[in-house]
């Protein structure tokens, strides 16, 4: 469930929006798809925690500029593949929560709308429950069932348009920080699911 070509697969096959997306390690691709968009992000193939033997960090989903591989004069191969999607102009980022049939949904609204992705510590934002379409809460509790999840976290983004658009699913994203900052009680639920 981790990896994010399976993700956006899937969440095509389940009726999901995702953004224009394209997995190359060919400049010249990556090139065209960046010029294709008039803005795009980039983030990892996988998981965007680091360990090293020395320390640990994360890689953060980032705004990449349309000229970024202008500089590579003919077509260069990367050693490893890069994730590169269209920035769509959203509203709202949302977090959603299923622990089985349980549902939270939670909107985070970054203040500072440049900013590309809310789980940079210093990004402030504020939080609040907001009832996804039922329509989109079905296919998102179809899709975590058929990944065999008790609990996944879902990261959406609600669009100037007010269209949901599926970014990846976490199957072991975080939550503790929304019991505190909107007292729900997922914890309680995440223990009952699974005793």
């Amino acid at each position: 469930a981790e990896r994010k070509i399976l993700q956006l697969r899937l969440a095509k096959q389940f009726g999901l929006l995702i953004p224009k997306t394209i997995i190359t390690n060919s400049s010249l691709k990556a090139d065209e798809f960046l010029k294709s968009n008039n803005s795009s992000i980039i983030k990892p193939v996988s998981n965007g925690l680091q360990v090293l033997t020395d320390k640990t960090y994360s890689i953060y989903t980032s705004e990449i500029k349309s000229t970024f591989f202008e500089s590579y004069e003919r077509e260069f191969t990367f050693d490893t593949p890069i994730l590169l999607q269209e920035k769509l102009q959203n509203k709202f980022d949302i977090r959603v929560i299923i622990i089985g049939q349980t549902v939270f949904s939670v909107s985070i609204n970054k203040l500072d709308k440049n900013e590309v992705d809310w789980r940079k510590p210093e990004i402030e934002k504020e939080y609040s429950l907001i009832q996804l379409p039922k329509t989109l809460e079905k296919s998102l509790i179809l899709y975590h069932k058929h990944l065999n999840l008790v609990y996944s976290a879902i990261d959406l983004i609600q669009t100037v348009d007010n269209q949901f658009v599926f970014l990846e699913i976490n199957p072991v994203g975080e939550w503790v920080w929304l019991e505190n900052e909107l007292g729900l009680n997922i914890s309680e639920k995440l223990i009952k699911e699974t005793l």
